[in-house]
């Protein structure tokens, strides 16, 4: 049998402390991510009589055009230096010298980045690729996720 030595409302107490933490850290707008998915396939149907240049009985019927997806985040961004980095990393599968910048953000950063293909995460206007998957960092029932990046080139 589990026991905590702590209270419900001393959990909920810490938790919203972390909460306020994480908030204070990306408060400012220049700590934000812009995660870069796989463009959206829309196809338009176009059944128009006459289309200019073309004679009167050329019609077109599907018009494909691609839009881009894309979404701005929050995070706590932490760049590290090659020291850190190996310090950081060696335990993993990664090789130390890939990984340059740690991210950490909230539950619906996360699921956005796991969704379907990231291209790439846009931070202070340089691209970054995912090097790992995410991790994730449970205080107490207050999950944050940390993934690993590397500047592509």
């Amino acid at each position: 049998m589990a026991t905590s030595y702590l209270t419900s409302s001393q959990i909920s107490n810490l938790t919203g402390i972390c909460s306020n933490l994480f908030q204070t850290f990306t408060l400012d707008r220049t700590r934000t991510i812009i995660v870069y998915k796989e463009p959206k396939k829309a196809v338009s149907s176009r059944d128009s009589a006459i289309f200019p240049g073309y004679q009167t009985q050329s019609k077109l019927s599907n018009i494909t055009s691609y839009v881009a997806v894309s979404g701005t985040y929050p995070a706590i961004i932490n760049f590290m230096g090659e020291q850190q980095s190996q310090e950081i990393l060696e335990p993993k599968v990664i090789t130390p010298k890939e990984a340059r910048v740690r991210i950490k953000v909230e539950q619906n950063c996360a699921d956005f980045i796991d969704r379907d293909k990231t291209i790439h995460i846009e931070i202070y206007g340089k691209n970054y690729n995912l090097v790992t998957e995410r991790e994730t960092n449970d205080f107490l029932g207050y999950k944050t996720y940390i993934y690993y990046l590397k500047e592509t080139s």
